[in-house]
Order: structure tokens, then sequence, then C-alpha cells
């Protein structure tokens, strides 16, 4: 299988064919503006209709796998905030902006904040486990948060600029926070 073209104006012409392949099809053609995009082996290719030139499109898929990551940073050195849930089964650490819940034992570490562009800091646990406060520049100035200690939807406690806020305290009844 390969492209050919036949000039309708010519009523019983032979098709003339473009590609000059005899080992592998032609695939998934597809046409647009003077170009036909096609696969041929693995990779796609360009005929210019035109001038009948072709050429290999190059693709680069970036892969979010860790492995694949051309360097892992550790986070280590630049650690902030951290502290023991009240069960004693999580740590809640401060690492490069993000709040991630990172089990005492065995399981997988969990970005709890997962944001772009602002930073958390300064996260302390309820003492009834139910809920994490935290300190968020997220609207430019920092405000205080409180979402699930799972994670999850934030709930904003303050509105103003306050300079920098310093870590929450909880109540032991885990219904203030100072």
């Amino acid at each position: 299988l390969n492209i050919f073209v036949l000039d309708p104006s010519r009523p019983g012409a032979e098709p003339e064919r473009i590609t000059p392949y005899s080992d592998y099809d032609v695939k998934y053609p597809s046409a647009g503006p003077g170009r036909i995009v096609y696969q041929y082996r693995e990779q796609l290719h360009v005929l210019d209709v035109e001038t009948g030139g072709i050429w290999p499109v190059e693709v680069d898929l970036r892969s979010d796998r860790v492995q694949m990551r051309p360097e892992l940073v550790s986070i280590r050195p630049r650690s902030g905030s951290f502290g023991l849930d009240p069960a004693g089964d999580k740590l809640l650490l401060e690492a490069r902006g993000e709040l991630v819940a990172v089990p005492v034992k065995d399981g997988p570490w969990r970005n709890l904040t997962g944001t772009s562009g602002s930073r958390e800091k300064d996260a302390a646990w309820s003492p009834d486990g139910e809920s994490v406060a935290f300190v968020s520049d997220a609207t430019g100035a920092e405000q205080l948060y409180l979402m699930p200690a799972g994670g999850g939807e934030w709930r904003q406690l303050t509105d103003g600029v306050f300079g920098m806020i310093l870590p929450p305290v909880w109540s032991p009844d885990s219904k203030w926070i100072l």
C-alpha cells in the first residue's frame, strides 16, 4: 500500500504512485493543505503534494514515570516543617512548597496539596487527626488554610495582608487554631 494520485480530468488514466515503498505499507494518511501526513514503519512522515518531497516527523513524548526523568532530585536538603499525625502513623512533611504525607512504616507517599505556583508550609495536624492547618501564598499573600487530613478541598480561614504568618497551633480539642 502506497499513496497514489489519479487525475479525475483524465478518465481511464492509470494512477501514479507517489510514495516509493515496497517493504511496508503506508498507513493512516491524513491530508491537509498541500501536505499528507502518514505512518510508514514506526514513524510519521510528511509528503509535500506539490514537490513530492518526503521527510520524517520528529516526535518527542515526555513520560511522567519517575524512572524516566533525566534527574531525580532529593527533597531532604530543602525540607521545611514536619510533624507526626496524632496516631503516629504518618509524617506530614513540607518539601519544596508541597505538603506530603509519608507513612512511618510502609506505603506510598502522598502529595496532599499538589500545587504549582504557590508555596504551602508550616502544616500542623489537628489533635483529633481529622484536619491539617497550613499556610499558603496561593492568593499572593500568606493565608491560613484548613483541609481534610487525607488531602482534598482547602478552606481559607484568613483574608487580609498579615505579612508572614506564624505556624498554626491547635487547641487540644481541635476546635481552635492560634
